[in-house]
């Protein structure tokens, strides 16, 4: 008897849309937008180049849609579903949630922090996400920041967003590092970070606590000066640190 040639499975439609995002997501971070084909996609996700086009109108819908797609679990992982007690946890959480995304699928992350195509709808989609990033990051910032008109003489919203786009230019300058130096433990990287981070942050809870206390006393007394609390500075945001 004739043995009968093996026949695969047949995936369902569902089935090769997520081989083709996952080769996709490869591509595109190993070659960038401009060098990455089809053809090589198709070749990685098993299937011919046609069926990419039954699934995205092109290669720009696939980059954009992929995009969108990393972009959410980033910043669901390492901004919205992070939390703690005090701000020095809070920072911590948030900077651990998004080098764990980084370890577990660096293709992921060196996807969507590459340098933007010159696509011009592309590079649109790539600004949104780097926006909502921001924007997630300020959010965590005014979170973990006593209420206060002013940071510095920098009105508290503006400051806000300063303080989250300098956080999010550190972390991704140094997760880009990381991935021409992967033998370097996670740990390392985190503490690292966490404590250049937090010596900037830090600082600020602390100022904007006192101008906080000091503008209810001011309110409740006259104006007056008050002097710093002993404990500011360095010293005192490690103690803070500690009692988080």
């Amino acid at each position: 008897m004739t043995a009968q040639p093996e026949t695969r499975p047949r995936l369902s439609a569902a089935e090769r849309r997520q081989r083709i995002l996952d080769a996709a997501t490869q591509v595109f971070a190993e070659r960038g937008y401009s060098a990455a084909s089809v053809g090589e996609i198709a070749a990685r996700a098993g299937v011919v180049a046609s069926v990419i086009y039954d699934h995205f109108g092109s290669k720009r819908d696939l980059h954009i849609e992929l995009l969108q797609r990393h972009g959410d679990v980033l910043i669901e992982r390492s901004i919205e579903e992070v939390g703690g007690e005090t701000p020095y946890e809070l920072l911590r959480t948030s900077v651990d949630a998004f080098y764990r995304l980084v370890e577990e699928d660096p293709f992921v992350w060196r996807f969507l922090f590459r340098d933007p195509p010159s696509d011009p709808e592309i590079a649109a989609a790539h600004r949104r996400v780097q926006d909502r990033a921001t924007a997630g990051i300020a959010g965590l910032v005014r979170s973990a920041v006593p209420p206060t008109d002013s940071v510095l003489g920098v009105p508290a919203e503006r400051a806000a967003w300063m303080v989250a786009k300098a956080s999010q230019e550190a972390t991704q300058g140094l997760a880009e590092w990381w991935w021409e130096h992967p033998e370097v433990p996670r740990e390392e990287v985190v503490e690292l970070l966490l404590e250049l981070l937090w010596e900037g942050f830090g600082g600020l809870v602390e100022r904007a606590a006192l101008s906080a206390r000091s503008a209810s006393r001011s309110r409740g007394r006259g104006t007056r000066g008050t002097a710093a609390p002993a404990g500011a500075g360095s010293a005192g945001r490690r103690r803070a640190r500690r009692r988080g």
